[in-house]
């Protein structure tokens, strides 16, 4: 059954009537009955049809007016986004009420147009209006959205609202003198600086300044650097069968549904940066960096004031191209129906290694376990996130926090089952015992006080192993543009990334890869297929 045959049939309107056959009642009292059933549903159908055309309050507080001077590009994204938010949460409230509308309007005709002579019917006025109550507050689309609403416009008033430490700027001495204070938050390992005080500032200045036509000029010429091309990627053939074991949790039936059938595509394109390192030298050549930036700490500046340029230019080219980071004309449910049945699979059908999952554990499903897992929240708060970021170099970031948490994960989990299957075994007990007293002697150092312990462990997780478990997490809760994320990071060319963020894309991008051609029936339980009747639902 379809999504749309679920959904008809969970609003049809005979479920609300019942029929009941005449007993000695004289037919104007059937009829008095039946007319005051029809004046109370015509009053519940104009009271729902007033609620239909309401416009609902705004659920955010970020406003571009709060600011003092010119709002910079990252609060113009995050307005825009929050308008956009906001209008879709209308388009989903007045969606639903249009079916209640519409349910209603069907209960009448089938009341009004009744045999009285034969039958008589009965409408529970109580338990529709329950039933449509219910339903608005569990309607899926109306909650993702609220709280898409929510995330972003406390992002906004935490992270936007922050008092610049010089509201007016005008003096290239001021930028320098904060960049220099900013050179803390560089990450020489990764060439990337986080968001910091020096970027609002630097936006402000750009913005009011007459370096907001160069940045207007690359953006356009990073924007005319994108070439096209589409690619026909094959889908699974693979669809969940009618009949589903009773042994199947409410919780994986709620989640796993059926999707539309059709073929996914996504946008395949290049989109040359190297526009961006020459910003960079232009902006090189018009301050004067050497007197207020020591010699031995130009590199950290450089980092710091690419990762800001960088960031007003896809802010910019958000706001003038918004599809470079949405999927355009591509259905996003039959990616977000694999999602659902991966994240339910087992680690045994997952193939994570036996040596990271405890073998009592292998059978449960793996969001389950990421949900008892402190690691693996995080790690997929910081994927699920990347949809309210507007560049590549905060999109990598934010995917590399997310490896390090998995990356924790595997360690604790790994060492955690080393420990429980070797307590019994009397030998490795005794060297225990012998490394712990020449740890006390000071003969050796103990595994925490070793500089080079976490790495050599990191060191020692294969690619196989790591990916087993970041591909699972990433479906927990994809963000909703994550296909256009995976373009976009497949797509730069001429912009160098150092090696963890260049692994961290070629994570991310892998793990949507996957997602896309891999076979669901490999994933899924054999008492979930239904070998009776067509399998693959491909008949």
């Amino acid at each position: 059954m379809t999504n749309n045959e679920t959904d008809e049939k969970k609003w049809d309107p005979e479920q609300f009537i019942k029929i009941i056959m005449p007993k000695n009642k004289k037919g104007g009292d059937s009829n008095r009955e039946l007319d005051s059933l029809i004046r109370k549903l015509k009053k519940i159908l104009d009271r729902f049809v007033q609620i239909s055309q309401v416009k609902l309050p705004k659920l955010y507080t970020f406003d571009l007016d709060n600011f003092n001077g010119s709002p910079f590009y990252k609060a113009r994204f995050c307005f825009a986004k929050l308008k956009k938010l906001q209008r879709r949460l209308q388009f989903h409230h007045n969606v639903f009420y249009s079916k209640v509308t519409s349910t209603i309007s069907r209960i009448l005709y089938l009341l009004q147009n009744c045999d009285q002579s034969k039958t008589s019917f009965s409408c529970d006025l109580k338990a529709l209006n329950s039933f449509i109550e219910n339903e608005y507050v569990k309607d899926e689309k109306i909650i993702l959205t609220k709280k898409k609403i929510q995330i972003l416009n406390e992002y906004a008033n935490k992270k936007l609202y922050l008092t610049p430490t010089h509201q007016n700027i005008s003096s290239e001495n001021q930028i320098l003198s904060l960049l220099n204070d900013s050179l803390q938050f560089a990450q020489k390992e990764c060439n990337y600086c986080q968001f910091s005080p020096f970027d609002r500032i630097f936006d402000l200045y750009v913005l009011n300044s007459p370096l907001k036509a160069d940045f207007e000029i690359v953006s356009n010429k990073i924007l005319n650097s994108k070439t096209r091309q589409n690619e026909r990627l094959r889908r699974s053939s693979f669809h969940l069968p009618k009949a589903m074991s009773k042994s199947c949790s409410c919780d994986m039936l709620h989640e796993i549904k059926r999707p539309k059938k059709h073929i996914l595509m996504l946008e395949q394109y290049t989109i040359d940066l190297s526009e961006v390192s020459n910003l960079v030298e232009t902006l090189n050549s018009k301050l004067n960096f050497k007197s207020y930036i020591k010699q031995d700490k130009m590199p950290l500046a450089q980092i710091v004031l690419t990762s800001a340029i960088t960031r007003i230019l896809f802010e910019n080219i958000y706001l003038t191209d918004v599809n470079l980071f949405n999927e355009k004309n591509i259905d996003f449910s039959e990616f977000e129906h694999k999602c659902n049945v991966i994240r339910w699979a087992s680690p045994r059908n997952l193939k994570i290694s036996p040596s990271i999952i405890n073998k009592n554990s292998m059978d449960t499903p793996f969001v389950t376990l990421a949900s008892c897992s402190p690691d693996l929240q995080i790690a997929t708060s910081f994927l699920q996130d990347l949809h309210f970021l507007t560049n590549p170099l905060d999109i990598i970031f934010s995917i590399c926090q997310s490896i390090k948490c998995i990356e924790c994960f595997i360690l604790k989990s790994t060492e955690e089952n080393q420990k429980n299957n070797k307590g019994n075994d009397p030998r490795i007990n005794a060297e225990n015992k012998t490394q712990q007293a020449m740890e006390n002697n000071g003969i050796i150092k103990a595994k925490g006080g070793s500089t080079n312990y976490t790495s050599k462990k990191y060191d020692s997780i294969s690619f196989d192993d790591f990916f087993s478990v970041f591909w699972p997490t990433f479906s927990i809760s994809p963000a909703s543009n994550c296909l256009a994320i995976s373009s976009l990071l497949l797509a730069m060319v001429n912009y160098p990334l150092l090696p963890p963020f260049d692994f961290a894309r070629f994570m991310f991008t892998s793990a949507v890869d996957y997602t896309i051609k891999v076979e669901l029936k490999e994933l899924m339980p054999h008492h979930f297929i239904d070998t009776a009747h067509d399998p693959l639902n491909i008949g």
